[in-house]
């Protein structure tokens, strides 16, 4: 018998932060009392055009652990790579589009990120250094993760290219399905990130 979505109603989003990926800064998201717990988090960049959101992701095992995960296929090559002047400056500018397609387009993707490692892996250094991370605890099934991740990337896509300028998914479509049952989120903690909704619903 397949699992059901719980019938929750409200369910409150606090955001931590924000967190450096640096060590010795005296904030770094490895030492955060949250970086034990699962939820959701933000790759945000400073930029000329406000703080933007890069990244947001859900996770169901701790988020250091995530973190370490998602860094190592980074520098891998398995995202896309950033010019990072062009970043703080609230523009995508890809250096390398990461991976994917079919395997024999995955293979060239990865050649072409080899030849060109040494310059690549600057801009990724570059970019890590940019990062203004924030995290969002949240106990509950992973499927509701997923549908607040996919509310709140697509109410920063409907905020406008000054909110979205930066702003790249992957993972599982989140988006609510008929059967489910609706969730109004309330968010706090986020309010300096360019069209981070406060109350919206997944």
């Amino acid at each position: 018998m397949p699992a059901t979505t719980p019938a929750v109603c409200t369910i409150g989003l606090a955001w931590h932060g924000p967190f450096s990926l640096g060590a010795g800064t005296g904030n770094t998201v490895w030492c955060a009392p949250e970086s034990d717990r699962c939820g959701l988090y933000l790759w945000a960049i400073p930029t000329t055009r406000g703080l933007l959101i890069h990244r947001v992701v859900t996770s169901d095992r701790p988020f250091w652990r995530r973190l370490h995960d998602e860094l190592e296929a980074y520098s891998r090559g398995e995202y896309p790579i950033h010019r990072a002047t062009s970043l703080a400056k609230g523009r995508r500018d890809p250096l390398h589009r990461g991976e994917f397609g079919s395997p024999e387009c995955r293979a060239l993707q990865q050649q072409h990120f080899r030849n060109r490692l040494p310059k690549l892996k600057s801009e990724m250094q570059r970019t890590l250094a940019l990062l203004a991370l924030y995290l969002a605890p949240l106990d509950t099934d992973p499927r509701i993760g997923q549908r607040i991740q996919a509310a709140i990337a697509n109410r920063v896509r409907s905020a406008g290219n000054r909110a979205s300028a930066l702003l790249e998914t992957r993972g599982p479509p989140g988006d609510r399905l008929p059967e489910e049952v609706p969730i109004q989120v309330v968010s706090c903690g986020c309010g300096s990130v360019v069209g981070m909704p406060g109350e919206f619903e997944a």
